[in-house]
């Protein structure tokens, strides 16, 4: 039976978009091989995305972070539900048994973005994701991107955005005509702070949902766990 009120989100984007510089690879912003703050590569991006053929990429690459690997020791202590990357291909397949819509959220999708995506797990999955950008939270040219916190905020409204609530206003029905909404999700995440953020969200409104504190179920993707 196709499982249409849940949601399936990766969320590898704080490896590459954090705190860490982004590497010049292109003359026209600066010397080969130097270095561009986070926000400025944003800001950089917001101003110059609508030029026709324009790609981020080919002016500036970022230094993707390593998935951390995690000791037994270290899940015993934790607060978080722990996912194996070598356990990915597995859900993913039951993911798929179960005919849910599964996403890649990415704040700029990209074949850059794919390419790094798909080598941290397997080209087999290719056709299984659908990559979604969520422009619209973060592309006004009148906001100025000033906080390394900022990906993290839009990415927040965007899960916020889709989730469905138990009671709806009027305007909201009308939205959710041209937004598909879903009842839960399942989140695999590289960010820690992401789940912590959306678990405190959940504790105070458990009410507007019908699964409450489970309407997202969220996972922190770790490389292997060392025993």
């Amino acid at each position: 039976m196709k499982d249409t009120e849940t949601l399936i989100i990766f969320d590898f984007d704080s490896l590459w978009y954090n705190k860490k510089h982004w590497k010049v690879v292109n003359p026209k912003i600066g010397a080969l091989g130097s270095l561009k703050d986070f926000i400025w590569v944003m800001n950089f991006y917001k101003t110059n995305k609508d030029k026709e053929t324009f790609d981020l990429f080919s002016y500036c690459i970022p230094e993707v972070e390593d998935i951390p690997s995690i000791t037994q020791q270290q899940i015993e202590n934790g607060s978080y539900n722990f996912f194996p990357l070598e356990k990915i291909k597995e859900v993913i397949m039951n993911h798929k048994l179960h005919r849910r819509k599964m996403i890649v959220l990415t704040l700029i999708n990209s074949n850059y973005i794919k390419e790094i995506f798909f080598s941290l797990l397997s080209s087999e999955i290719q056709d299984s994701f659908d990559f979604v950008e969520w422009i619209e939270y973060w592309m006004d040219k009148d906001i100025n991107i000033q906080n390394y916190e900022f990906p993290r905020l839009i990415r927040f409204l965007y899960i916020k955005n889709i989730l469905k609530k138990k009671e709806e206003q009027e305007e909201e029905k009308i939205k959710n005509l041209l937004i598909p909404q879903y009842k839960k999700i399942y989140y695999y995440t590289t960010d820690p702070v992401m789940i912590q953020i959306l678990k405190k969200h959940l504790l105070e409104n458990p009410n507007l949902y019908e699964y409450k504190t489970n309407t997202i179920i969220s996972y922190l993707i770790v490389k292997k766990i060392i025993i």
